[in-house]
């Protein structure tokens, strides 16, 4: 038998010892790449035929495409935007509508806040503390995953909820569990905003797919009646990841993830 015969024979075998090896590495560093990051809403799936957002003509991508938004903190242009943002309502055929704009602002930041500490405090030091709810709880750190991607927001919404006794409103925000919604379908919870034609808004932008309970209190019975048979949904803009995750505190990027935040004015009528 020739060396050199024998040299390939050796390096053939060594070879395939060492392709599980590689595998598995490249397996591990993928499955770690995307449960730090998160799919895009350009490439989600928008409906049950899996035609995705950027492929298919939508609301959600002309919205986009067309740069349709309004600051958050902006009280004023989001009461008068309510009419495009939840059309299902009919509020621009009402003088007086039972929607409480302040209590939706209120909603909104803490569940805006909720998810910036949720994800500020998944990449803490182990020996850190946070806190992300009002409850005081102390949030576990160092998960080396995203909200939503693994974890209790797998099987467990993000939700808020804000009332007010005197104006008879009351309001349920949440993000849907990964279960309940696929984070590959437009309607998850979360996802990297993706490449639109003409946006002028970054790839690199975080977008919450946010559902809305409203509810009002019969003046006669108090009982509390919805205001829509079915939860609303809207679309919130947040900043890319890497300014979240460099506030000095749990509390910081909370107050910088809803100040920097956009509504996306999605026009479904």
């Amino acid at each position: 038998m020739s060396l050199w015969k024998t040299s390939t024979t050796a390096q053939y075998f060594a070879s395939l010892l060492t392709i599980p090896l590689l595998s598995g590495c490249i397996a591990y560093s993928l499955d770690e790449y995307h449960s730090m990051t998160y799919s895009t809403l350009s490439e989600a799936y928008y409906s049950e035929n899996e035609l995705t957002v950027a492929d298919n003509p939508n609301v959600v991508r002309s919205a986009v495409e067309q740069n349709h938004l309004v600051w958050t903190t902006d009280l004023k242009s989001v009461e008068d935007e309510l009419p495009t943002l939840f059309p299902e309502l009919n509020l621009h055929e009402q003088n007086s509508h039972p929607f409480d704009v302040q209590i939706f602002h209120v909603a909104l930041n803490h569940l805006i806040g909720r998810f910036g500490c949720e994800l500020y405090r998944s990449v803490q030091n182990e020996n850190s503390v946070q806190t992300c709810d009002n409850q005081g709880t102390i949030a576990a750190n160092n998960l080396g995953y995203l909200p939503f991607n693994k974890g209790k927001y797998l099987g467990e919404r993000l939700q808020v909820h804000q009332q007010s006794n005197q104006q008879r409103f009351a309001i349920d925000l949440y993000l849907k569990s990964a279960f309940e919604r696929s984070l590959d379908s437009v309607w998850g919870a979360v996802h990297t905003l993706g490449h639109f034609n003409h946006s002028q808004l970054s790839p690199d932008s975080l977008v919450l797919t946010v559902y809305l309970n409203g509810y009002t209190q019969n003046s006669e019975n108090a009982l509390w009646q919805p205001l829509h048979a079915e939860p609303l949904i809207f679309f919130v803009l947040l900043p890319n990841i890497d300014p979240i995750l460099s506030q000095e505190n749990e509390m910081a990027t909370s107050d910088f993830s809803y100040n920097n935040s956009k509504l996306l004015l999605v026009k479904s009528q």
